[in-house]
């Protein structure tokens, strides 16, 4: 087991691959799927379509969107970069699994961070930049990089 410091900053992208509006930016690592409110919220109100499933305790109160929409107990719909930053953690989880199923050795903080950066979606500017950092979390390539 190893222990290190590394710091992911995470930025939230809508469904167009743009940066949320609500999103943190600048000093950013990568992006990952957060959901937004759409392009009109402001004036039309909140676009369900643009909203990510999510799960939600059993035991509170239905919330009304959830309602409204006839989800089942259980789920609503929601918005955030606590919503992205999950997936880039979950992503990181899924590499290390995958390298211990394929009898590779641990995979350093290090080759995590150049295999999330080598296998994201570049977004914005070319490169790495302030809104998407290397650009939007790409699983299926990442886990491809493997090795």
């Amino acid at each position: 087991m190893f222990c290190t410091r590394t710091l992911i900053n995470v930025s939230a992208t809508n469904k167009k691959d743009k940066l949320s509006s609500y999103s943190n930016y600048g000093g950013i690592t990568l992006a990952a799927p957060g959901g937004d409110y759409g392009d009109e919220w402001e004036t039309n109100g909140i676009d369900p379509s643009e909203l990510v499933l999510v799960t939600y305790p059993t035991n509170l109160p239905q919330p009304y969107i959830s309602q409204v929409l006839n989800l089942p107990k259980g789920y609503t719909l929601s918005v955030g970069t606590s919503l992205a930053a999950p997936k880039v953690a979950g992503a990181i989880g899924v590499l290390l699994a995958e390298s211990r199923e394929k009898s590779y050795r641990e995979l350093s903080t290090n080759k995590i961070e150049k295999i999330l950066r080598k296998s994201s979606v570049d977004l914005g500017a070319k490169g790495k930049d302030p809104q998407f950092g290397y650009g939007r979390l790409n699983l299926n390539k990442a886990l491809d990089l493997v090795k």
